[in-house]
């Protein structure tokens, strides 16, 4: 597993979580690699050695991708070759309650004494989440969890990585409450201004939790996909992680919030996609899709896969 630790989303609970796994010899993860940077203490022998010191990451061989675990502050490109986007693992959090928090832990750790404003206007406290995600499909990756549902994310992590962990706080601030949340009411209007991207994918992770939440209710296997709307025409790629079945995809009208009518099925996605092949998609990259919506009239559509119903995209015409 590679997990992209975003700072202050939870990930140093998640990280214990995993390594009480790895500690207690299951053979669900046997090996834990750790990249804070350099001078980190937490920060592993042969990583400090390949990354830092050789600053060559292809000498770093993870012979085991599958039950090497992966955890650091950095960005998902530096590892996502040796692991498969289908193996990353992150949480992401509400972009102004991230900021609050890494800003309380910076002054409480690390002896930062500007006040707040000036943190967080600096360019490289904007949009930190979406800048470490490199822009990569959420929908693709393994599982991407949510802070603020913390629970619900374990329940997808654990059926996704075949684990069973349990929630856990660790390396919470201790701020009160009040001053935490004092800083968000004052300052949430022009932080959000600032992170745009982050919020984007703040919603967008929310909106993918749900999704596979339901997947997993209904007993489906969780599908790999990006879909793309433009003015007329929708693209993108989906396939199954764990199979070379094709995915075979349909349209249908929602009404009043719900899903109505199909008004378009036998949507293959079988055309070669360069990047879905990057990506390490099944299939050998063939799990392209792309088609017109000329026959669409105006209204509210979903595009859904034909069997487990998945959806991957909500649009109007």
């Amino acid at each position: 597993m590679l997990f992209v630790h975003i700072p202050k989303t939870a990930g140093t609970s998640f990280r214990e979580s995993i390594e009480e796994v790895v500690a207690s010899r299951s053979r669900r993860f046997r090996k834990v690699e750790r990249d804070y940077g350099a001078s980190a203490g937490v920060t592993t022998s042969a990583v400090k050695e390949a990354t830092y010191l050789a600053k060559d990451v292809s000498q770093l061989v993870i012979k085991s991708p599958e039950d090497t675990f992966m955890t650091g502050h950095y960005s998902i490109m530096r590892y996502l070759p040796h692991y498969g986007i289908g193996r990353v693992c992150t949480f992401v959090r509400d972009p102004v309650s991230r900021v609050v928090s890494e800003y309380l832990h910076a002054c409480r750790h690390h002896g930062v004494t500007e006040d707040f404003e000036a943190f967080y206007r600096q360019p490289g406290m904007q949009n930190r989440q979406w800048k470490l995600l490199a822009g990569q499909p959420l929908g693709c990756m393994g599982a991407v969890g949510v802070t603020e549902r913390y629970e619900d994310s374990l329940k997808v992590i654990n059926a996704r990585f075949a684990l069973q962990l349990e929630a856990r706080t660790s390396n919470a601030n201790p701020v009160s409450r009040d001053k935490y949340q004092d800083l968000i009411n004052i300052h949430r209007e022009s932080i959000e201004v600032l992170n745009k991207h982050d919020i984007r994918l703040y919603r967008q992770a929310t909106l993918l939790l749900d999704r596979r939440l339901k997947a997993l209710g209904d007993r489906a296997a969780p599908l790999a996909y990006h879909a793309d709307k433009l003015p007329q025409v929708i693209s993108g790629y989906a396939w199954w992680p764990e199979s070379s079945e094709m995915v075979v995809l349909e349209i249908c009208r929602v009404v009043e919030g719900k899903v109505s009518d199909r008004v378009m099925d036998g949507i293959l996605a079988k055309e070669f996609s360069v990047e879905a092949y990057g990506l390490g998609a099944s299939r050998k990259g063939y799990v392209g899709f792309r088609f017109g919506m000329g026959s669409l009239r105006a209204g509210q559509y979903c595009l859904r896969e034909s069997s487990s119903l998945q959806v991957l995209l909500d649009f109007k015409r």
